[in-house]
Order: structure tokens, then C-alpha cells, then sequence
């Protein structure tokens, strides 16, 4: 399944591939400043889920299963993970070239928080029927409609 070369996975005995999942999406993440790099994770991590043998995609299985501390606790870190670059993506874009993106009426704030929510469940809901349907387009779909109020312009 997963090799976690050079991560912690005892924190896992569930699920091997969690640390490395976590490992590399606070890398990938940790780079998110923009739209621009928020559109190459999302490439990323469209390329990572529908590859069967990739980690993402293990974990993303193993997490399907029933509920546990150690599947809610990788789901709630990586949703962390994901909401602080959402954060940091929407700061730069109001600094930069829309100062008044989100004073505009009928422009509400995003939270980041449960835009992290509503990624998770694209990135599973969208990597369940691309596995099913053999083809990438509902997960490329899920993520287009849960990424578009930021990265819409």
C-alpha cells in the first residue's frame, strides 16, 4: 500500500497512508499564497486521488470505511491544512487586485473553515465516482464548483 518513507506512521496504525498524505499536503499547502498556486494543488491533487496506487487514494479508501478517532483525526488535520492555505490564498487575492472583493453587496466572506469542509467532501464524493465511472471528470467537476468562489474571477 503506502510506504512512508521518512514519516511517523505509528501515529496511523489504521491507516499507514495518512502521514504520508498529511506529510505531503503540508508541504503542497504550505505553498499556497494565490489563486495560482491553489489551481496547481488542486491539479495535484486531482492526479494523486485518481491514481489507484497512490497514497491518496488509499487513504481516501481506508477513510471510506467505518468511523474511528484516528480517520476523524486525518480528515480534521488535513481540513486544518486546507483552510489556513484558503486563508492565505483570500488575503492575498483582497491585497493584491480586488481591495473590495469582500465589501462588494451581496459578496458575503468565505470561511475557510467550512470551505475546507466542502473540499473534503468533493475531493471523496468526486474520488468515489471517478473510481466507479474509471474517469476523472467528477472529481475535476466537485472540485471546480467547492474551489470557485475563489477561484472564479
Amino acid at each position: 500500500m503506502c510506504q512512508n518513507i521518512g514519516v511517523e506512521s505509528s501515529r496511523w496504525p489504521e491507516g499507514a497512508c495518512f502521514a504520508e498524505v498529511l506529510d505531503r499536503e503540508n508541504a503542497l499547502l504550505s505553498a499556497v499564497h494565490d489563486a495560482v498556486a491553489l489551481r496547481s494543488w488542486r491539479i495535484h491533487l486531482v492526479a494523486e486521488v485518481i491514481d489507484p496506487r497512490s497514497p491518496y487514494a488509499s487513504a481516501l479508501r481506508e477513510v471510506g470505511g467505518s468511523g474511528s478517532d484516528v480517520r476523524s483525526g486525518f480528515l480534521e488535520n488535513w481540513g486544518r491544512l486546507i483552510a489556513r492555505a484558503l486563508e492565505r490564498a483570500m488575503s492575498q487575492q483582497i491585497s493584491d487586485d480586488r481591495p473590495d472583493a469582500q465589501r462588494r453587496p451581496g459578496r458575503r466572506r468565505i470561511d475557510a473553515d467550512r470551505t475546507a469542509v466542502l473540499i473534503l467532501a468533493a475531493v471523496h464524493g468526486g474520488a468515489v465516482l471517478s473510481r466507479l465511472s474509471l474517469d476523472s471528470h467528477p472529481i475535476d467537476a466537485a472540485l471546480d464548483l467547492a474551489l470557485a468562489p475563489l477561484l472564479n474571477d
